[in-house]
């Protein structure tokens, strides 16, 4: 079979569907597949664009200036048609995966276009990684005819639907239609790292080495959480009588919303509690699970969680909510723990748990480790999206 593969996607960014893309495309590429990368607007990320190893000529950038559906990217999105099957056609391309719902409208606005000239036509997989109508609820006229429209075309274009969770897959089930769904767990290459630049990050910025350290690590926005974790962490702190140096938090990322935990950290005079460390590269972030105790990831809105099998890959037990697919990732109590979403008495009452038991090994780093080898590294997703695309 002439399997030629093409991924789209909007942008390259610090996000899930982001990670995910380059891992696949780096790992078909190794593989030896055939696959180009199609970014409709450009590659954001400097760093990002290093880890990708395909050859130059096999990646495209747009430079589409809209990256997420709205009514001027709708209208302005006939311009891409044919510069994108003209790439297609080109490069004999057999099957396209898009990340992300405005690449999902815009090929199967480009399959339509390939049907009416009667060449040979790709198989389309929209892949789907977040609770996209928890996030972005159909509450005006305008998303749900965009709604109605999308679902129409799907029923003409999809091959298959590639949901990254069965909690995807339902929210998607009940908002619209969705030909053969297949369910594909994330993952990430297997890497252990060591703990020497994280205690180098910490010597730097004169933080607490004896400390028990939570974690709670990725991309600073409303859905994951951190402003009730810290107020719930607050209650913990005058509950337990936490001394300055006994406990620290440790937040991982960056983000649109940092100025706004700054503040709410101020406020509620927490400050020596936590440190918010901006983007850090991965390896930084892989090391800080090697000294935390917990990783915390109390998300509201979860389509996976890429940061709870992160913990997982480094030994280090989880925390987290049963937003979304959270609940898929993390077992209660065989490799972390679960509180429903937004339950700050149930939040507070596992870690009191965990804490009077911090000098117990509750859950072996041998036992996370496993179960991340068992369900979630590259080699399994990757066989796993081939039977798909190839059956």
């Amino acid at each position: 079979m002439n399997f030629k593969l093409l991924y789209i996607i909007t942008s390259i960014e610090y996000g899930g569907a982001e990670l995910q893309t380059i891992a696949q495309v780096n790992y078909l590429h190794q593989q030896g597949y055939t696959t180009h990368l199609l970014v409709l607007h450009k590659i954001k990320a400097k760093a990002l664009r290093k880890e990708l190893e395909l050859p130059q000529s096999k990646i495209i950038e747009l430079n589409f200036p809209h990256t997420y559906v709205s009514t001027f990217a709708v209208l302005k999105s006939t311009r891409l048609i044919y510069p994108i099957l003209n790439i297609i056609q080109q490069e004999q391309i057999s099957h396209v995966v898009a990340h992300l719902p405005f690449s999902h409208f815009i090929m199967r606005m480009v399959y339509l276009a390939q049907r009416l000239t009667f060449r040979p036509h790709f198989a389309l997989f929209p892949y789907h990684h977040s609770m996209q109508y928890q996030a972005n609820p159909l509450n005006t006229l305008g998303k749900r005819l965009f709604n109605g429209l999308n679902a129409t075309l799907a029923r003409f274009t999809d091959t298959k639907n590639i949901c990254v969770s069965d909690a995807v897959k339902e929210n998607l089930q009940a908002h619209t239609f969705v030909h053969n769904p297949q369910i594909i767990f994330n993952s990430i290459p297997y890497q252990q790292i060591d703990n020497q630049l994280a205690q180098q990050y910490l010597a730097e910025h004169k933080l607490p080495f004896n400390a028990f350290t939570l974690l709670f690590p990725g991309r600073l926005h409303p859905s994951k959480g951190h402003l009730f974790f810290i107020n719930a962490f607050g209650k913990m702190v005058q509950k337990m009588n936490w001394k300055v140096g006994e406990i620290q938090v440790i937040i991982a990322g960056g983000g649109t919303i940092e100025q706004d935990l700054k503040n709410a950290i101020t406020e509620a005079k927490l400050q020596d509690f936590f440190h918010i460390t901006g983007f850090i590269p991965n390896p930084l972030l892989l090391s800080f699970y090697k000294i935390a105790k917990l990783t915390i990831v109390p998300s509201i809105n979860e389509g996976f969680g890429i940061v709870a099998i992160e913990a997982l890959m480094q030994g280090c037990p989880v925390l987290c909510s049963d937003a979304g697919g959270l609940k898929e990732v993390i077992q209660d109590g065989k490799n972390g723990w679960q509180f429903p979403k937004l339950d700050e008495q149930a939040l507070i009452e596992k870690m009191e748990f965990i804490y009077q038991n911090r000098h117990h090994e509750l859950l072996p780093s041998s036992t996370l480790i496993a179960n991340y080898q068992k369900r979630f590294t590259l080699n399994t997703q990757i066989q796993k999206l081939l039977q798909v695309l190839l059956d």
